[in-house]
């Protein structure tokens, strides 16, 4: 047997059981909000494929509008500032290149 090796088996927190856990908890508590979203994108793809689009829920209609806008504002928010982050870093690395070069 080596060094510090033990017969039992001991619970070990790996990495992904934290933003696993985090989606666990985002679901359990707007569930409402996450099948709003759901059937909006499954209605989209059912009339895109030729069928007839399904008629909304009424309470559903408030509730997939304000999901939708923060997850589009979201994303595009975190998606120009990691673009302008990467053009940064890169617009850097091109100017140290010719500085170097003479």
């Amino acid at each position: 047997m080596l060094l510090r090796e033990t017969e039992r088996r001991r619970f070990r927190p790996r990495l992904w059981m934290l933003p696993a856990g985090f989606l666990l908890l985002f679901t359990v508590a707007f569930a409402r909000q996450v099948y709003a979203v759901l059937f909006l994108i499954f209605n989209i793809f059912y009339t895109a494929l030729g069928g007839e689009p399904f008629p909304p829920p009424p309470d559903l209609i408030p509730s997939t509008l304000i999901i939708l806008f923060n997850c589009l504002g979201g994303f595009l928010l975190v998606f120009f500032l990691w673009l302008g982050l990467l053009s940064a870093a890169g617009v850097a690395a091109h100017h140290l290149f010719l500085r170097v070069l003479g």
